[in-house]
């Protein structure tokens, strides 16, 4: 008997470890600074800029896009955080997503393809280290 109930104590720790964790954010959840709670907690803003680039072009909030552009999204986090990068306006991540798969920073591919992107485009990421406050980075 105390066996299959530590087994099940050890279930449940680890179900709560897994499902705290932000690799499970989906696309359409909503991430933004103030917003509703993701992990039991109100998400903040972060310090952490959003850095777009066009080759080793760095592009600035208001600058024009092309259609054949893969463009590289950079959100420089913490070591051994998750985080996700979003994108609005038919722009698509390599997934074919409008947002990346919430997964260690290391191995993420950051390129944003424009090809079904039409008119103004917003790109922002979120990010969280194990069982921390979510944090959003401003939008471009």
């Amino acid at each position: 008997m105390q066996a299959a109930s530590m087994r099940v104590l050890l279930l449940m720790v680890f179900l709560c470890t897994v499902l705290a964790h932000p690799f499970r954010l989906d696309c359409m959840r909503e991430l933004e600074a103030g917003g509703a709670k993701i992990m039991s907690e109100i998400p903040v803003a972060s310090n952490a800029p959003v850095l777009v680039y066009r080759g080793s072009a760095l592009l600035d909030d208001g600058d024009y896009y092309y259609s054949d552009d893969v463009l590289e999204v950079k959100y420089d986090v913490e070591l051994g955080a998750q985080k996700q990068l979003r994108a609005t306006g038919g722009a698509t991540f390599g997934n074919g997503l409008s947002c990346t798969p919430t997964i260690n920073h290391e191995t993420l591919q950051p390129f944003l393809n424009m090809s079904g992107a039409s008119g103004p485009v917003t790109i922002w990421a979120g990010s969280a280290a194990f069982q921390g406050r979510v944090r959003v980075s401003s939008k471009l």
